[in-house]
């Protein structure tokens, strides 16, 4: 069985990944697809106090341990929601089965790019698919970028580096 870990941040450039991602997958039989999302921290004392209890009725659940102690906000979540709805959409519309599809997420509590390589060994991904913005080569080189440091920590996993060119970053879409 193909297991893909697709990370996704709600830009227009991880919906290109998510079209991408559909194409290839829906033909290929018994794949598990997790869509990966990470949230920013946020302190507590910026929420609610409704917010915080929130927050912590997660922590309780037993898959989401790796979130103990981390907050965020509940319109970072909303987002987060609806990217993945987004997402499961686009790849049922190529035909994969709903089934074979995964909502996972985490907390910016290390690089975004440390975090998509631990969830994927976590859930035992073979590969990771990651988008590029077309940041140019001076500011890719300044900044850094998350497919960058994937690429350049990945050890044991296929790596599909889907590139939206600059004048695209816009545009979701096929």
């Amino acid at each position: 069985m193909e297991t893909f870990l697709v990370a996704l941040d709600g830009t227009p450039a991880s919906t290109r990944v998510v079209h991408y991602v559909g194409k290839i997958v829906a033909s290929l039989e018994k794949t598990k697809i997790f869509l990966f999302h990470v949230l920013p921290v946020v302190s507590p004392n910026l929420l609610t106090e409704e917010e915080v209890k929130r927050v912590q009725e997660v922590h309780e659940q037993d898959d989401f341990e790796h979130l103990s102690g981390f907050f965020w906000s509940k319109e970072a979540e909303e987002k987060m929601n609806q990217t993945f709805e987004n997402a499961m959409n686009i790849l049922v519309e190529y035909g994969v089965p709903p089934e074979s599809i995964h909502k996972v997420f985490a907390v910016e509590s290390d690089s975004i790019a440390n975090l998509i390589l631990a969830h994927a060994k976590r859930l035992k991904c073979s590969t990771v698919v990651v988008g590029r913005r077309g940041l140019g080569r001076v500011k890719e080189i300044l900044l850094g970028s998350t497919s960058s440091s994937v690429i350049r920590n990945a050890k044991g996993y296929t790596i599909w580096v889907v590139d939206t060119p600059q004048e695209d970053t816009s545009q979701g879409g096929k």
